[in-house]
């Protein structure tokens, strides 16, 4: 077995993944997972360096060349915090390439470095995480790279971002509540976790239920919290109808203001007015504003 072959079995092993496990991770089929640990097939070296970004490890050490796992660090050390317009060009640069080559260790260490110097989370989500996820969209859209580029990057933005909560600040409480969700049948839910940890950080009571959550489960959750806001997401286009039916839903239920927002409302800036919400948010930080207006219309 060569070096490679092993080391994937080893490292896909200690992780307790299954052959299948793995392959959703990578965007990948099981039988490829297979072929490479049988030493049947090689990767592609964009194949190779999202394995080793997934894994944490380098090149060297995924091929056998080296025992040590590490890997090397070119993150731009010359990043000044007091030019905050150039800050986020770099910022937002250096991570969305470091992504690309699979190096979610050094694009983490590289946020968690400037959050420690003064950079808020809310500064990084508006000006990194927010437009890197929409240019790499558009990359996939313009077969520029491929669905496995496109899910490793957006699941390791997750996991920098679950690394980030310890450092969210939350505000003064507040005694209002949002809850947050997508349309039924979509799938990129990155973009309204960042809404949802918006909202947390202002000091509202803020509600992330996620992807495929059924109807009627969301509008007992919003009786149960005793929600002010309804958030909805929708990335692509022919999701819209399910945004537009669950509002229909819940406002037949519940009388409750609602935002929607996401990539599906971009290619019409007239579609969100036909789902029946009461606004469109832009990004997480017009979100907050958007909400804010909605409440105090309440009072």
């Amino acid at each position: 077995m060569s070096d490679f072959a092993s080391k994937l079995k080893k490292l896909r092993k200690k992780r307790g993944l299954r052959q299948i496990d793995l392959a959703q991770e990578l965007g990948l089929s099981q039988t490829t997972i297979a072929n490479y640990e049988q030493n049947n097939r090689f990767p592609k070296q964009e194949i190779l360096n999202q394995i080793a970004g997934y894994f944490n490890v380098s090149l060297d050490y995924l091929l056998g060349r080296t025992k040590m796992k590490e890997i090397s660090s070119d993150i731009d050390s010359t990043i000044d915090i007091e030019n905050k317009e150039d800050t986020f060009i770099k910022l937002r640069k250096n991570y969305f390439n470091l992504l690309l080559k699979g190096k979610k260790r050094e694009a983490s260490q590289l946020i968690l470095g400037v959050i420690k110097q003064g950079i808020t989370i809310k500064e990084i989500y508006l000006h990194v995480f927010e437009p890197a996820l929409y240019e790499v969209g558009k990359l996939w859209e313009r077969n520029k790279i491929s669905v496995a580029h496109e899910h490793y990057f957006t699941h390791a933005t997750l996991s920098i971002i679950d690394q980030l909560y310890p450092y969210i600040e939350n505000n003064q409480k507040k005694d209002y509540s949002i809850v947050a969700v997508t349309s039924i049948g979509e799938s990129h839910y990155l973009g309204l976790r960042m809404v949802a940890d918006f909202f947390e950080m202002e000091g509202w009571n803020s509600y992330y239920l996620g992807i495929n959550t059924p109807t009627d489960s969301i509008i007992k959750y919003i009786e149960e919290k005793k929600a002010d806001i309804l958030i909805i997401s929708a990335t692509l286009p022919f999701n819209v109808n399910g945004v537009t039916n669950l509002i229909k839903a819940v406002s037949s239920a519940k009388e409750i203001k609602t935002i929607v927002g996401g990539q599906a409302f971009m290619y019409d800036k007239n579609s969100w007015k036909k789902t029946g919400a009461d606004a469109y948010a832009t990004n997480a930080q017009s979100a907050v504003e958007i909400a804010k207006d909605l409440v105090n219309d309440k009072t």
